[in-house]
């Protein structure tokens, strides 16, 4: 549907349909895994508060990384996804975003700093509670 209704912003100038309908494909399934992760995360939280266990600190480290990757504008969240968790280089998510590697690498640079400090907003609230 979403294809369906975008489909007059489609450039073939810019690029193949197959690779335009994927993007849009990719970015579908990223909004319903968001949306997904979001509602397991909360659920997790609950049944820990619920049955009083706390999880160990690596847990509790990887539960505010994925809290913060949230937190993040979804072009932040999917250029630092793209490079530290898949592994992809500067050159590979610009051909993949049809940027420049320089836009991809301030991008990056903006996405660090934004994560950088809602991470540690997450970690000053949670010191004084």
């Amino acid at each position: 549907m979403a294809a369906v209704k975008s489909v007059r912003r489609f450039d073939p100038q810019q690029g193949a349909f197959s690779v335009w309908l994927r993007g849009i494909a990719v970015n579908v399934m990223r909004r319903q895994l968001r949306r997904n992760g979001r509602l397991r995360r909360r659920e997790q939280a609950a049944g820990r508060t619920r049955a009083g266990q706390s999880a160990s600190p690596e847990r509790q480290e990887d539960d505010r990384v994925a809290l913060t990757l949230d937190a993040l504008p979804e072009r932040q969240e999917a250029v630092l996804r793209a490079k530290y968790l898949d592994g992809l280089s500067v050159a590979e998510i610009a051909a993949q975003s049809n940027e420049t590697a320089k836009a991809v690498e301030s991008l990056l640079s903006r996405a660090r700093q934004a994560f950088r400090e809602l991470f540690e907003k997450q970690i000053n609230s949670k010191e004084k509670k």
